[in-house]
């Protein structure tokens, strides 16, 4: 059925799961609209009707949301229109379109090793960056994990066990510019809601632990300290540690790759 839609009051109007642009548009009815669950399967000849409308378009409300059943063609020629006329916030909108009505269709339909990519897709790339669309999601997942982990760090400040793991504060005997080569080593203790406040230091620590002997972003925060002193896990602390610095560095990656345009989705 090809509704005439032209002149009508589409903005606030619930049209998930309508094949709108299928349908006769008025030259301003792009604009303010909702696109959430929208189906995006035109036939050619109203794709370039959308053409000569892109300024409109790009004023709707959640491009990325919209979808499709069958054909994916139409959503992969909106994204190269809208890359071809530097509309790049747009761009990357329908990218995530596309790409995640894909990766569901592999997770429905595809055969056992698609379904399996599909879901190391969601978990990598859709989730912490929707494909681009999303670039700075990575920073706010860092400082969420930086929160979480340091709650699970308090574990071994409340019920310490040498044998399965603890956090160690150790500190130079000398702090006044001294040669000395003795350090102090002590295992943290939350005693004190101050000392309680360092699971969160090393959470955050561990998450910036990248880098090598020469330089390590983590030395940046420790000479910010008011003294010297480095905090350091053994057991189930040190390997939690080394993988929420593992993470951080994706998600670091994950970014500035992304922001570079380096890589393409």
């Amino acid at each position: 059925m090809d509704a005439d839609l032209r002149g009508a009051a589409l903005a606030g109007v619930r049209l998930g799961g309508t094949n709108l642009f299928a349908n006769r548009l008025g030259e301003g009815a792009l604009e303010d609209i909702d696109l959430t669950g929208v189906v995006f399967e035109p036939p050619a000849s109203r794709l370039r009707w959308l053409e000569q409308r892109l300024d409109s378009l790009v004023k709707a409300d959640n491009l990325g949301l919209m979808t499709f059943f069958g054909d994916s063609e139409p959503l992969e020629n909106l994204m190269r229109m809208l890359k071809q006329h530097e509309y790049p916030r747009q761009t990357l909108e329908v990218t995530y379109a596309l790409r995640r009505g894909l990766r569901r269709r592999a997770s429905s339909e595809g055969t056992f090793w698609e379904r399996v990519g599909s879901y190391v897709q969601l978990l990598f790339v859709e989730l912490p960056i929707e494909y681009g669309a999303a670039p700075l999601r990575p920073v706010g997942i860092v400082l969420a994990l930086v929160g979480l982990f340091g709650s699970v760090y308090l574990l071994p400040l409340y019920r310490p066990s040498r044998r399965f793991g603890e956090i160690w504060r150790i500190t130079p005997r000398d702090q006044f510019g001294r040669f000395s080569d003795g350090v102090f080593k002590e295992p943290l203790r939350a005693t004190r809601p101050r000392e309680a406040l360092l699971a969160y230091w090393f959470s955050f620590l561990s998450a910036v632990n990248i880098g090598g002997r020469i330089f390590n972003l983590d030395d940046l925060f420790i000479n910010c300290q008011p003294y010297e002193f480095h905090l350091r896990g053994t057991g189930w602390v040190r390997t939690l540690s080394g993988l929420q610095a593992l993470v951080t560095l994706y998600m670091i990656l994950l970014t500035l790759l992304i922001y570079f345009e380096k890589v393409t989705f």
